[in-house]
């Protein structure tokens, strides 16, 4: 597999993903409520698009551009944010397949992650689905949230209204922020709650603790 062009570029501050493909999607609204409050913590959240354009993988062919553009936003961020509906107990298979391509390229290696998803589950099997492939990734999830009836949550203008998310949302993009700026041994400390009841074993992440 090939590696990464460009890894001297300018960094960036967050990263965010939304991983549903609809044209009018509540988790791209919590995303957009996450990025906001990243704003007025002074981050620069950049929404990393194009899961469309990324052909299935193939762990015998070196990455398409596709999947190099893609990545590469990843790579050139500090910390990312992803929000995801739930399909069928499981993420999204656009999410998935983008994941499964950055097995090779180590791009989230050691870098913080949260995780949100919102529908009219909490989105158990998917936030435990993708707590796994990350950190097989080598990625700190540091945070996760799952949001119920999500579609009673919001306003007419379909923006975040329901106060007590709002809050969630804040403390969620507030632990990515910890997560960036922590060093090795607060890092493991915020890792290890969310890998441990998922079978994970927070030590394979080499953290200095």
């Amino acid at each position: 597999m090939g590696t990464l062009p460009g890894r001297n570029v300018i960094r960036m501050a967050i990263a965010t993903i939304c991983a549903s493909l609809q044209s009018s999607s509540s988790n791209d609204t919590v995303m957009s409520a996450i990025e906001a409050e990243l704003r007025t913590q002074g981050w620069d959240p950049r929404r990393v698009a194009g899961l469309e354009r990324i052909p299935p993988f193939r762990p015998d062919i070196d990455p398409p551009n596709e999947v190099t553009a893609w990545a590469g936003q990843l790579d050139a961020a500090e910390g990312v944010a992803i929000a995801t509906p739930e399909y069928a107990a499981g993420p999204p298979g656009a999410l998935k397949n983008a994941l499964d391509w950055l097995v090779g390229l180590s791009t989230i290696y050691r870098k913080p992650v949260v995780v949100v998803c919102a529908g009219t589950t909490g989105g158990a099997f998917t936030i435990e689905a993708l707590v796994r492939t990350l950190s097989y990734q080598g990625a700190l999830t540091v945070g996760t949230l799952g949001v119920e009836g999500i579609r009673t949550k919001l306003g007419v203008d379909g923006a975040v209204t329901d106060p007590t998310l709002l809050n969630d949302l804040a403390a969620l993009a507030g632990r990515l922020v910890d997560g960036v700026r922590a060093d090795d041994p607060e890092r493991f400390r915020l890792v290890a709650p969310i890998v441990r009841p998922h079978g994970i074993d927070p030590a394979r992440f080499g953290l200095v603790t």
